[in-house]
Order: structure tokens, then sequence, then C-alpha cells
């Protein structure tokens, strides 16, 4: 039997936001009514696996979800990536940022056993901020192996999303209720341009309301970020789909041009990455700037220790960072993630509205990427970003 799950985590720092963001590679929910999921299925459908896990909430939209990476599974025979996840869980009209997809396989000799207990040592690992909520899904093949997977998300607030389907111009807006206090709330949107834009939000209590002008057609990528008590992150996300088709494919991800030559050292390479998108955004190259690759490494090498993404730990924050380098800016922004690789941390990063946002500020001139690898070969990664320095 085989039981997996990888996961790759990003968070991003602005002077107006900070935000983390959980994607793997492997209470009550608002009464919603998702639009159906656009799926094309060649073989035996799925089911919704009768929750033997010991997940503590159980979400319809996230068993949508689990059906949805099994049945890509099925017609694509390919391994399921972040992008092909994320999308499941915006057609299922679910808005949470940090889904983990746990996989298990069991051979054609195994009994027809759920595999709760390498689950339950999954589960055990989780370190939730909010709420854990689960939905599970299984498939038999001819052969007699077993196929489930499990998608667990850590909920720190629910939404009313809109429906996937805009008729422009109109508002797209986001209604969210938060399960914890929440400050320094703001909404982040990519539309078609690929140019991320800040947006207010009003929060009253735990209640948040949200909003952004559609103008043109394409996708505009939603993400509402706040601080919940551990430095600001994304908390809900959804993808309207304005006078286009809702996609049934997911999006390809984005990834470091082909020409681009991966160099030797970790730290130039990504800085090309980052100088390479830029320039494709008309925007000016980043130098490299040494003192704030020292910061960035120590903030990195911080994280590995402690085995947690975090822009404060311990007290240390970006401004606390900045203060110790000697150096003043009038803009700083930083962007932390933990991946299996250099390139999958950087394709996160650009997929994700706020951290896009750092990537393309066009006020930053300098860049200190710390990049630090684990016994297990992951890499933490840190960029920190200044406007001119004095």
């Amino acid at each position: 039997m085989k039981a997996r799950c990888a996961r790759v985590m990003i968070l991003s720092a602005l002077p107006w936001l900070a935000s983390l963001g959980c994607v793997p590679a492997d209470p009550a929910v608002p009464p919603m009514a998702p639009e159906p999921v656009p799926m094309a299925l060649t073989e035996r459908a799925t089911e919704s696996a009768p929750s033997p896990f010991g997940c503590e909430a159980r979400d319809p939209r996230l068993d949508m979800a689990a059906q949805w990476i099994i049945q890509w599974r099925i017609t694509h025979d390919l391994p399921v990536d972040t992008p092909a996840i994320d999308h499941a869980l915006r057609l299922a009209g679910s808005p949470h940022v940090w889904p983990m997809a746990w996989t298990s396989i069991q051979p054609t000799a195994a009994e027809n056993v759920p595999p709760v207990d390498k689950f339950r040592q999954f589960y055990a690992t989780l370190k939730p901020s909010g709420e854990i909520r689960c939905g599970a899904s299984s498939f038999k093949d001819g052969r007699g192996s077993i196929t489930w997977i499990v998608v667990v998300v850590d909920a720190l607030a629910d939404a009313t999303l809109p429906p996937l389907s805009a008729h422009c111009p109109r508002e797209l807006s986001l209604r969210g209720t938060f399960l914890r206090s929440a400050r320094d709330v703001a909404l982040v949107v990519t539309g078609p341009d690929g140019i991320p834009r800040n947006h207010s939000a009003t929060l009253r209590g735990r209640e948040v309301v949200a909003g952004a002008w559609c103008d043109r057609p394409g996708p505009y990528r939603m993400q509402l970020v706040a601080d919940v008590g551990a430095g600001p992150r994304p908390i809900l996300e959804t993808v309207i789909y304005a006078d286009v088709p809702v996609p049934v494919e997911p999006p390809v991800a984005s990834s470091v041009p082909p020409s681009m030559q991966v160099l030797q050292d970790d730290r130039a390479t990504l800085l090309a990455w980052v100088n390479t998108f830029r320039v494709e955004h008309g925007l000016a190259r980043l130098s490299l700037h040494d003192a704030l690759t020292r910061a960035a490494d120590e903030h990195s090498t911080h994280m590995r220790d402690r085995q947690q993404l975090a822009h404060e730990l311990e007290g240390r924050t970006l401004e606390t960072r900045m203060k110790k380098t000697g150096l003043r800016s009038r803009v700083v922004g930083e962007n932390v993630a933990h991946a299996p690789t250099l390139e999958q941390a950087h394709r996160s990063l650009m997929d994700s509205p706020s951290h896009r946002a750092n990537l393309l500020r066009p006020e930053f001139r300098h860049m200190g990427p710390g990049i630090i690898r684990d016994d297990n070969g992951y890499v933490w990664v840190t960029e920190m970003f200044a406007a001119e320095l004095r």
C-alpha cells in the first residue's frame, strides 16, 4: 500500500498586507449551491467514501473535489499536480486555500479496507490554525486496485462565493465569515491582464465583504488576505470566468521559461527567474543585494530549524530584519515559501495574487534571496524586496 502527501507552502508580506497559502502536491458550513462540476469520465464513476478516516468535519464540497481529483487521474493517467488540486476546489465551490490531497493506493491483493491508520498518521502531523475539514473519494479499477483520496483543508473562514461564470461589466463580490478574530483584511485580484491589484474590504465583527470591478473578458482570481493572529495570510480564494467558458481542464501551471538555464547557485537561479518574470511584464530587473540576502538566509534558516513557515518567529518580523541590516527603504516586501524544489516554490509564488504583487511591484529595485535546504531536500525560501535603499 502506498500513501503520499506532499505540499507547497507560500507566504508574502507587503507594507499593506502579508499572506500565507498552502497548496499540496499530493461548526457548520453555510448553505451553498455550487455549480455542477464539469467533468468528463471515460470509466466507472467514483464514489464518495463513507468517511472512515476520522475527519472532525466533513465538507461536501471537498467530497466533490476529491471525486474530481480521482477522475482526473483516471482520464489522464497522470499524477495530480498543484494546479489540478486547486482547480478541483474552485470548481466544487470550496473557497479554502490550504488544500492537501492525501492519496493511498491498495493493490489487488489487499483487503478492501480503508487505510485508516496511515491516514491518521498523516492527520496527526497537521498543525492547524483553524478548523480541519475533509472530503474523501475512492475508485476501484478493473484489476481490483483501490485508490483513496482525502482532501483536507485548514479552514479559517467560510464564504458565499459568486458563480463561477459572470458577465461584465459588473462588480464581483465576495462575502465571508471568519472563524476567529481578524484584522488588516484586503482583497487581491489578478485579472485577465495578469497584474495583481489590491482592493479594500469591509470588516464588521467577523463578517467581511469585498469586491472588484470586472471590465473585460477572462479569468479573475480573487484572494482575500487577513491577519488572524499569526501574521497575514490568504484566507479565501475563488476564480470567476467573465464571458469565457469555465474550463474543464486545470490551467497550465506557470513555470520558468524552458530556455532559462538553471544555474549552479540557487540564489542566482531564483534571481534570474524573478527578473525574467518582471521583464516579461515590462518591469526593471532587480539587483542582488548582499545585506538583504544575509537577512533572508537567516530567516530561512530560522524557519527550517523551527519547521514553521512564517513572517514572524519569536518576535522577529520583516521590520526587525530590515532594521538589523542598517538599511532603510520607503517600500519593502517579503515572500516566503517551502517546497520540494526551487522551481515549485517559484511557480507557486507566481500563481498566487498576493505573492505575484510582490514579484511585480514596480517600486522594487533590490532583492535578497535566502534559500536553505533541509534534510529531506526541501527548500525554505525567503525573498526580501526593497525600493531604493539608503
